[in-house]
C-alpha cells in the first residue's frame, strides 16, 4: 500500500523519490570530471604500460612530432596536455622511453590526444587475441588501445620499441 504524502503527486512514493535522488546525485558525480582529468579544452591523456604482464610506471616525458616541429610535453600529475600547435594537426608522432626502450607510434590522431592510453609490450608472446603483423616478432611490437570513443579502437602497431642499449630490455 502506498502513502500519500501532500505536495506530491500519487504516482510517487518514497521509494521512487529515493530512487530519483539516487539518479539524479549519480548524472552529477558522472558529469564531473573524468578520471583521466581532461584539461578545459579536452585535449589531457594519460598512457599506462603493461610489459609481460605486469604493470609498470609510465613515460616521464614523451615527444609530439607534427609538420612543424617536435614538442616535449612534461605530465601533470598522470596526465599529458597536447598543446595548442598539435591541436592544428591531423595526425602527430608519439614518442617516449620507458624501461629503457624508445617506444614510437606513428600517425596518431589528435583526437587520440584526448583520453587514457593503454600499452601493451610483450617480448615473448602476445594474447591470441592480439594478432600481430605478418613477420613481426612480439619484442619489437606494441599492442595500443585508444579509451576515446566508444568503440575504442586498438592498434597493433609493428617496429614500434627501439631498445635503448644492449641487453635484455626488462626483467
Amino acid at each position: 500500500m502506498q502513502r500519500k504524502h501532500e505536495g506530491v503527486p500519487t504516482v510517487w512514493s518514497l521509494g521512487a523519490s529515493r530512487q530519483c535522488l539516487g539518479l539524479c546525485l549519480a548524472l552529477l558525480v558522472m558529469s564531473g570530471r573524468p578520471l583521466h582529468s581532461q584539461d578545459q579544452r579536452g585535449r589531457c591523456f594519460a598512457i599506462r604500460v603493461v610489459a609481460n604482464g605486469r604493470a609498470v610506471q609510465g613515460p616521464d616525458t614523451i615527444t609530439l612530432a607534427t609538420r612543424s616541429g617536435d614538442v616535449t610535453v612534461l605530465p601533470k600529475g598522470r596526465c599529458f596536455n597536447a598543446p595548442d600547435a598539435v591541436a592544428d594537426e591531423s595526425t602527430v608522432d608519439v614518442r617516449f622511453v620507458v624501461l629503457n626502450e624508445q617506444i614510437s607510434i606513428s600517425k596518431v590522431p589528435t583526437a587520440f590526444l584526448k583520453g587514457p592510453w593503454d600499452i601493451e609490450l610483450e617480448d615473448i608472446r602476445f594474447p591470441s587475441s592480439v594478432a600481430l603483423p605478418k613477420g613481426a616478432r612480439a619484442k619489437d611490437v606494441c599492442a595500443v588501445s585508444f579509451h576515446v570513443s566508444e568503440p575504442e579502437r586498438t592498434w597493433v602497431v609493428g617496429a614500434c620499441r627501439t631498445p635503448l642499449s644492449k641487453g635484455k630490455p626488462h626483467d
